[in-house]
């Protein structure tokens, strides 16, 4: 057996420990802020940043179900990964919202 899906696993498990302090309602919800274009710049680069995490990791599930090895550490990223991009297409929402109340 290589390495290779072992430390897909481990990276996987790892990439869940940092998002574990995300808190769970996004910050713009019940919170008026005045929204840059800036800001609407930098959540379409997450929105596509999150898009790109999704593809590759479903892409490593796909390797790791091949080789006939443990896939629930890579289903549970992906599915931190499916609420990240959730929540920043909601945030996407409100600053797109905010930029066209102020104009």
């Amino acid at each position: 057996m290589s390495v290779e899906p072992q430390i897909i696993a481990r990276l996987d498990q790892s990439l869940l420990r940092p998002l574990c302090r995300i808190p769970k309602m996004p910050l713009s919800q019940g919170v008026e802020m005045a929204y840059t274009q800036d800001d609407l710049d930098m959540v379409l680069r997450h929105i596509a940043e999150g898009e790109q995490h999704i593809s590759n990791q479903e892409v490593i599930i796909t390797k790791l179900r091949i080789r006939q090895l443990d896939t629930k550490a890579a289903e549970e990223a992906l599915a931190v990964f499916n609420e990240m991009l959730r929540i920043h297409r909601h945030n996407c929402d409100v600053i797109a919202a905010g930029l066209e109340d102020d104009h």
